[in-house]
């Protein structure tokens, strides 16, 4: 039972945060750009940093 766990703990640690997502069913569409989203993040997580009246 314990060689089971590390076989599947060593096979967890190989998975990539997108296939550890679609493993649990989310869906990744490839014809759309996610670079007018980053964008957007980045400006958020800037502005959040930045000193505000």
């Amino acid at each position: 039972m314990l060689e089971r766990q590390y076989e599947v703990l060593e096979i967890l640690q190989g998975l990539t945060v997108k296939e550890a997502y679609e493993n649990q069913g989310y869906r990744y569409r490839e014809d759309t750009s996610t670079r007018g989203l980053l964008a957007v993040l980045l400006r958020l997580l800037i502005w959040s940093g930045s000193e505000r009246p």
